[in-house]
């Protein structure tokens, strides 16, 4: 199920900005390997948006590993403060 959730967000994306993720399944394994919580996961996407608005990179983006793990961080300190 988180497989689906996921894929339906980027595709949510992909769809809003008129984009096209490059990486969007290497993207999607990351998403599923680091994060299980429904709530991150959405989070997390959410970020993904929020990137996309700033930034507006039109055309076939890439979602780097540095940005995904800056992203990654973000979601885990805002999360799991405690940890």
């Amino acid at each position: 199920m988180t497989r689906g959730v996921i894929e339906a967000q980027l595709a949510t994306i992909e769809h809003a900005w008129g984009i096209r993720i490059a990486n969007r399944s290497q993207l999607r394994d990351w998403i599923e390997e680091s994060l299980t919580d429904p709530v991150e996961i959405l989070s997390f996407t959410t970020s993904i948006n929020t990137w996309m608005a700033l930034n507006q990179p039109g055309g076939t983006v890439t979602v780097s590993r540095p940005l995904f793990e800056n992203m990654l961080a973000s979601i885990q300190r805002r999360h799991r403060p405690n940890r």
